[in-house]
């Protein structure tokens, strides 16, 4: 089965919470997806994090390049992804277990090519600084010229669902 989602993950020196990442997407209620990890010219064990995980699931295409930075780095997974829709997770991020279902469910029935939920953030320690289920995040839709139609939203390519064919 093609997936449906293709979740890009840049990765870079990320030993200490690029598990977390990973598992959140692991555990996501929608499964058809695939995660594409690019492996930003890692320097600390990320690299072999990443090996290790992506031997324990199919789902996972690990690409190993030489260090370009982030935006190189989602390109490369761009191209290297092969679902009808995108998204992007940062590697010290992690997703709540129905994310991609309800996002993809939202898209489908706004008929729209772009969906943006909001973020949780916390803290270095841990602690939350500002909470906002998926489930209380707003649909963002755009024009054809892709101008916010709603325009009190913070748009990042984290937590935003893409039609691949955008």
């Amino acid at each position: 089965m093609e997936p449906e989602i293709s979740i890009v993950v840049q990765v870079f020196n990320n030993e200490k919470c690029i598990e977390r990442c990973i598992s959140s997407i692991f555990n996501q209620t929608y499964t058809n997806i695939e995660i594409v990890i690019v492996n930003d010219g890692s320097t600390d064990s990320t690299r072999e994090i990443c090996e290790q995980m992506s031997s324990k699931d199919s789902r996972i295409r690990l690409l190993n390049i030489e260090n370009g930075g982030v935006s190189n780095a989602r390109n490369q997974g761009i191209e290297f992804s092969t679902g009808n829709y995108l998204m992007f997770i940062d590697a010290d991020d992690y997703i709540e277990k129905d994310m991609c279902e309800f996002l993809l469910k939202k898209m489908d029935e706004q008929h729209v090519d772009v969906v943006v939920s909001e973020l949780i953030s916390e803290d270095m320690f841990g602690n939350l600084v500002h909470t906002a289920n998926v489930k209380e995040s707003r649909v963002v839709c755009f024009d054809e010229n892709f101008s916010f139609v709603a325009s009190d939203v913070c748009c990042v390519s984290t937590g935003t669902l893409y039609r691949s064919s955008v």
